[in-house]
């Protein structure tokens, strides 16, 4: 996971007694940080810490690691302190209590294959919720996934969800959001816009270019719009409210992920670039972009400063909506590195040993105010 997408909040499953009995409470602080590390397929150990800014402590295994048994794709939040995960190897998906570590002991595991991403939306006027799950689908000879979709789930009751419709998202789908009834879906063919209200209707396909690559994840500003990054070093400005692409730009970007975040209240895109120095040692840097110049801007590239570098290979990125520090799971001589930096390249906090340690995973980390 590696972004936290917008959703509109589901009632946390724990008020319906779906995820068990307890008194204690993980939290000490407002904000955790859940460092996600994804575990390998085979050994099916992908495993969540805590990590709390204020205190700079990390906390292992709070949420009863030994129940996931698989490999973690991403992380989402909804409000009361659920958190749920999107697991491979098996393909499934489970629901935490963020604050007890308690789970439903039922996974989802009706109609996935090779999950990536979850937003989940609720209907106000019908009292239903539902979760749309991105699927890369099955993969091809030559390795390709031609025939991504988005499983669409109902609420059925007591915490359980039923599938009930397919969304097809042609190749490779990735990041989804929902804003305003409205689920984008990042594909490889561009960003998808489906409509929440009529699943049965033909989605739209915003503007975009074959060159800019595969569309990867999304992350959303302070009013509601979004920024999908693109495999070819691309973002696209989303205006949610017109339903349409307001502008495309070039960034520094590490085309491998897509990994964005926006800092300063949406006024900055966040992004790194992985690569090898001389000697062959892994060489990271950390840009900043200004945001509001990018939609306002004509030119195809806008300047992005150089906020950080480092010797370490970043996994992932993401931003404390509260402080403003910016989280990178990164890696340092095949031992997992949670590094803390500000918006001026400071580096804040450095915690060896986030991950699991083995060079081989990649981790990566999440916020959710308490």
């Amino acid at each position: 996971m590696k972004k936290k997408l917008f959703v509109l909040l589901l009632p946390a499953l724990m008020a319906a007694g779906c995820l068990g009995e307890g008194d204690s409470r993980l939290w000490k602080s407002d904000v955790v940080a859940v460092v996600v590390n994804e575990g390998g397929a085979a050994a099916r150990n992908g495993s969540i810490n805590f990590y709390y800014e204020a205190a700079d402590s990390l906390v292992a295994n709070p949420i009863k690691n030994d129940a996931i048994e698989a490999s973690i794709q991403s992380v989402q939040f909804t409000n009361g302190g659920a958190l749920w995960l999107v697991c491979n190897q098996p393909d499934k998906i489970m629901v935490f209590d963020i604050e007890t570590g308690n789970y439903s002991p039922t996974a989802i595991t009706d109609s996935l294959q090779n999950p990536r991403h979850i937003s989940i939306y609720s209907d106000s006027y019908r009292l239903l919720y539902y979760l749309f799950v991105s699927n890369k689908g099955e993969a091809a000879a030559d390795g390709s996934f031609p025939n991504s979709y988005v499983q669409v789930y109902e609420l059925v009751g007591n915490g359980k969800f039923a599938p009930i419709k397919r969304l097809p998202c042609g190749a490779d789908a990735e990041g989804i959001a929902i804003v305003n009834g409205k689920i984008y879906v990042a594909t490889g063919e561009g960003v998808l816009v489906f409509d929440a209200y009529n699943l049965d209707k033909v989605p739209a396909t915003l503007d975009y270019n074959s060159a800019w690559g595969a569309a990867k994840h999304f992350v959303q500003d302070s009013l509601y719009n979004l920024w999908v990054s693109y495999s070819g070093s691309k973002v696209q400005y989303i205006n949610t409210q017109r339903v349409e692409a307001a502008s495309s730009k070039s960034i520094p970007l590490d085309t491998a992920g897509g990994d964005i975040a926006l800092g300063s209240g949406g006024k900055h895109i966040i992004s790194f670039v992985n690569e090898k120095d001389a000697a062959g040692a892994d060489s990271l840097t950390v840009y900043r972009t200004d945001a509001a110049s990018s939609v306002a801007s004509d030119v195809a590239s806008v300047a992005s400063s150089v906020i950080f570098t480092g010797k370490y290979k970043a996994r992932g990125i993401n931003i404390n909506l509260i402080t403003g520090s910016i989280y990178l799971a990164a890696e340092q001589d095949g031992a997992s590195v949670l590094l803390l930096i500000n918006e001026s390249g400071e580096l804040l906090h450095r915690k060896p040993t986030a991950g699991v340690g083995i060079k081989e995973f990649r981790f990566f980390v999440t916020t959710y105010p308490l």
